[in-house]
């Protein structure tokens, strides 16, 4: 075989492997669409889409192209390293071992009772809750696989993909506001009213803030609408119709991430006409355009306050949800933070085991704080990481932040100030977001932002343009 009839077949299998990363990519995307937005372990949509997961994860191993330079080494590692987390708090331990970990005294006394001789028993609380999560570290992974399998020119086709998909969700949430929840049937449990391709309104409005910087992402590349001139006019549409998503979903948490994301974006946008200057110091209609497009940015700053305003004060009269509705049920999650800190102090070392959480706060619940809400996650999700899975979890989620930190760094002292500031906007908002919620719990929620950091995080992107 000579050389051109070898570089043709090796531009043949490049080909072909490029058309089945995509397709690998497609459908875990389609299948997290449509059955990713619940954390919920009881969730039927959750048991379909983890071995969906698994089974692409493994096709993108048995698929992984030689010699390629790797990426995302520090988010697959995090997520392994508390999966084998999650595999040694099942292994059943001795019954002296067992008996000296906190927190067991209630289930001791029943032993007693039942049993001549104390079995043996894993450090988890709930057995059931840390395999869930065990199976939903691996679908996590598996998804991942499938987006690192690609080749990162096809970055710009994943972040159309993810604008598309926060799309979608408003105009779903927009129908449910309509005509009710009942238009996404997979989740047999969500919040009031309108949640989109969720069924938590948080997670739903946190992530029309997200879709938010995508669309920036895309703007700024010129990959929203063929046409330099504009692109920026489309996302003025995208923006405000993600702040209307974050809106009517009624979480102030939504309103806060949109609110941060309209910030970045609008760096985003300033520093882009910043580098643009050069062309409109030559033809009027640039510097025009500049100017209409800083108007538009206005109209969607005047426009989100006008939002607030309608849902918090005038909404209730139109029968739809409001801010202080949502504020009901955050009081309960400030009211528990003493206890979750108690629970911090005495499990920081080993935990009480992943997926516990729910299971272990039932048996300390206060009285005083019984009702008709109950708590099913800490709502504050670095507390809840250390009190689940101890110190170990606490150094890989450190670990991990600390590796964002870096990046974040290292972007900004290297020129990239724009893919800089989409990281500390997807950052600041995970980070407001963990600590009054969980949505790194839900599946599409958590792959999309794992795909975002690994893509504004590399460094193979144009050279000081960022």
């Amino acid at each position: 075989m000579n050389t051109k009839t070898r570089a043709g077949h090796a531009r043949k299998q490049g080909r072909n492997g490029d058309r089945k990363a995509i397709v690998a990519f497609v459908v875990f995307c389609a299948a997290a669409v449509l059955l990713g937005g619940a954390s919920r372990p009881d969730e039927f949509a959750n048991a379909l889409l983890r071995p969906v997961a698994i089974i692409l994860g493994a096709f993108a191993l048995w698929n992984w192209p030689g010699g390629r330079p790797e990426r995302g080494v520090p988010i697959i590692a995090a997520l392994l390293g508390l999966a084998v987390l999650c595999a040694l708090q099942l292994v059943p331990l001795p019954p002296a071992l067992w008996m000296s970990l906190p927190g067991r005294d209630v289930v001791i006394a029943l032993d007693g009772l039942l049993f001549e001789q104390e079995p043996w028993r894993p450090l988890t609380v709930s057995p059931a809750g840390t395999w869930n999560t065990l199976f939903f570290l691996c679908g996590l992974t598996g998804g991942l696989l499938t987006f690192l399998l690609l080749d990162r020119r096809r970055d710009v086709l994943v972040l159309q993909i993810f604008v598309a998909i926060a799309i979608a969700s408003v105009l779903l949430a927009l129908v449910q506001a309509q005509g009710g929840t009942d238009a996404l049937p997979l989740y047999a449990k969500t919040s009031n009213g309108p949640t989109g391709l969720f069924s938590n309104a948080n997670h739903f409005g946190i992530f029309c803030g997200i879709g938010m910087l995508i669309a920036a992402d895309l703007a700024r590349r010129d990959r929203l609408l063929a046409g330099r001139q504009a692109r920026w006019f489309v996302f003025v549409a995208i923006a405000i119709l993600m702040m209307a998503g974050a809106l009517i979903s009624s979480s102030r948490l939504a309103f806060g991430s949109a609110t941060l994301a309209l910030i970045c974006s609008s760096l985003v946008f300033a520093r882009d006409i910043s580098l643009f200057k050069g062309a409109g110091a030559r033809s009027r209609k640039p510097a025009v355009n500049r100017k209409v497009a800083g108007i538009a940015f206005a109209v969607v700053i005047a426009a989100f306050a006008g939002f607030f305003v309608y849902f918090s004060l005038l909404a209730r009269d139109a029968g739809m949800g409001t801010f202080e509705e949502a504020g009901l049920a955050e009081n309960l999650r400030f009211r528990i933070t003493p206890i979750l800190a108690e629970l911090a102090s005495r499990h920081w070392l080993f935990g009480i085991g992943f997926g516990s959480f729910a299971d272990f706060y039932a048996t300390i619940e206060p009285s005083e704080l019984m009702g008709p809400q109950y708590v099913n996650h800490a709502h504050n999700d670095f507390l809840q990481v250390l009190i689940e899975g101890g110190i170990a979890a606490a150094i890989i989620a450190i670990g991990l932040c600390s590796w964002l930190g870096w990046r974040l760094l290292v972007l900004f002292r290297g020129g990239n100030a724009t893919r800089g500031v989409l990281v500390a906007g997807l950052f600041g908002i995970i980070v407001l977001a963990s600590v009054f919620d969980y949505v790194l719990r839900t599946p599409l929620l958590a792959f999309v932002v794992a795909c975002l950091a690994i893509i504004w995080t590399s460094q193979a992107e144009e050279q000081k343009q960022g």
